[in-house]
């Protein structure tokens, strides 16, 4: 899977970050960004933990999506596939894959962690067809969830492809700080902004 991009990172290891993968990437996909033909096929099978050395850390009830039939990996790429037809961009880059990863204590304090990823994945799945997958790590005898999110580049509300313009990471920083504060995680979404509020300094 291709690298990350862009990551907000503080230095406490208790706080949730961002991550936006496939503009630095590694071989064999150096300077592809996504744009190779089977991209898409492999970022869904890599985040569902299909064909990889990772399967046990998936956790399938954490898993859902928008726009697209959730019943396989086939359906999921089949229907993204067909919205780039339709619209006829089937070149250039073929998804947006990122992650959002929560700290111990924003796994354990945030109480429906389904309801919460749907709401912050919804932030592009009202316009863009959308799946996530969760993923657990134990730290220091602790659980941290993370999960993938994959987002097809074609709208299939418009059938514009999907831009990050400057300023869009913050802006979706910006939206998991304010869930977060709504799943009660208030110490956690504080520290977050504050340190949102130094690097726009």
């Amino acid at each position: 899977v291709e690298g990350r991009v862009e990551e907000n990172k503080g230095g406490d290891s208790l706080m949730a970050t961002e991550k936006v993968f496939g503009t630095k990437t590694r071989t064999p996909y150096k300077k592809k960004n996504y744009k190779n033909a089977d991209a898409l096929g492999k970022v869904v099978h890599y985040i569902f933990r299909e064909n990889t050395e990772d399967e046990e850390d998936l956790i399938p009830e954490l898993s859902g999506g928008y726009g697209v039939d959730l019943s396989s990996t086939r359906a999921i790429i089949d229907d993204m596939q067909m919205i780039k037809t339709i619209y006829g961009k089937t070149d250039g880059r073929q998804l947006r894959h990122f992650s959002v990863n929560l700290s111990a204590d924003e796994t354990a304090q945030i109480s429906d962690l389904k309801e919460f990823a749907y709401e912050v994945c919804g932030y592009y799945g009202k316009e863009y067809q959308t799946v996530f997958a969760g993923h657990r790590k134990i730290e220091d005898g602790r659980e941290r969830i993370h999960f993938h999110v994959c987002c097809n580049s074609v709208s299939y509300e418009t059938g514009e492809k999907m831009s990050m313009r400057k300023g869009s990471l913050q802006e979706f920083k910006n939206f998991v700080n304010a869930k977060v504060q709504e799943y009660g995680v208030m110490e956690e979404a504080e520290n977050r902004q504050d340190e949102a509020n130094q690097e726009g300094e």
